[in-house]
């Protein structure tokens, strides 16, 4: 059965693709998962990410909205196992209707007060498409107390929140240079035990 796992925030800046990219490598490298990425970002920044990948057991390819139902019938049929989308940061009515063909929405969010802000938008989304979702504080500072401060906000949305964190750390950023995820550059740092976690989380929560 093929799980199609979405990537979505209505602010720009939340780190959808670096999370997109680095739970979509991991999945890769676990045995008997067939994983795609799709990137239907017109920024393409996962589309740039894998022009430099050297890797080649990920897929990652750019479709508009509008085919999004054709290329997942496609995937299915090919023996994809997981599918990652890397979605727009804004309010497009066909992002709206993509997000329906979603079995989880990953909603990264930064612990900023403007970001914690835009979030009406993005929840606004989650409850029309009513698909489950995970809210995850992306690109948390290893010191001070925004981490807890978000938590108290976010957990005020009702919806599911990742019980960890993405840290702000280096290693997310030069493995995304090199074309690779943090379970590739550095597959025993702090960066990878993060996304493996997340990983399970998510997969834990569809199965459920």
């Amino acid at each position: 059965m093929m799980r199609v796992i979405s990537i979505v925030s209505t602010k720009g800046g939340a780190g959808k693709t670096c999370i997109a990219t680095n739970l979509a490598t991991h999945a890769a490298s676990l045995r008997g998962q067939k994983t795609l990425l799709i990137d239907i970002d017109p920024q393409g920044s996962s589309i740039a990410w894998a022009d430099n990948r050297e890797e080649t057991n990920l897929t990652t390819i750019t479709t508009p909205t509008n085919r999004l139902d054709k290329v997942l019938s496609s995937a299915k049929d090919d023996g994809v196992s997981t599918v990652f989308i890397d979605y727009p940061p804004h309010g497009d009515p066909n992002v709206t209707i993509a997000a329906r063909q979603s079995d989880l929405i990953v909603v990264p969010c930064r612990p900023s007060s403007s970001d914690l802000q835009a979030m009406g938008a993005t929840i606004e989304v989650i409850q029309f498409v009513k698909k489950p979702a995970v809210l995850v504080l992306n690109a948390v500072p290893a010191r001070g107390t925004l981490e807890a401060e978000a938590r108290d906000v976010l957990k005020a949305t009702g919806i599911d929140l990742f019980k960890d964190s993405i840290g702000d750390r280096v290693a997310f950023i030069r493995a995304f240079a090199a074309g690779q995820g943090v379970i590739e550059y550095e597959p025993k740092g702090k960066a990878a035990k993060e996304v493996k976690a997340l990983y399970t989380y998510i997969n834990k929560k569809i199965k459920s």
